[in-house]
């Protein structure tokens, strides 16, 4: 089941979805590589927005931008952070 987040200042984690790529070498030989970006494996987002196609989020932890960022949905997968690390992390409303 994939979680979307939907409700605004929700918490979670996201990874970018394993891909793969094509790579043809000069003998013509093509390879499939499947690629995996971790690009966000240290950072919790806390919802903005969002629609069927798009999640706008600002990162609250980890990273080193304070800016939104835009996360395809198709892309990516959203995994909503527990209360206990929320908590320890100073991020829950009391």
């Amino acid at each position: 089941m994939n979680f979307y987040p939907s409700e605004k200042d929700t918490l979670f984690y996201v990874t970018v979805r394993e891909f793969s790529v094509a790579s043809t070498d000069r003998n013509g030989v093509t390879t499939l590589v499947k690629s995996v970006d971790r690009s966000y494996c240290d950072q919790i987002f806390k919802l903005m927005a969002s629609d069927d196609y798009m999640v706008v989020a600002l990162p609250v932890v980890g990273g080193y931008s304070t800016k939104p960022k835009l996360f395809k949905k198709q892309h990516h997968i959203f995994t909503p952070v527990g209360p206990e690390v929320a908590k320890v992390l100073g991020l829950h409303d009391e």
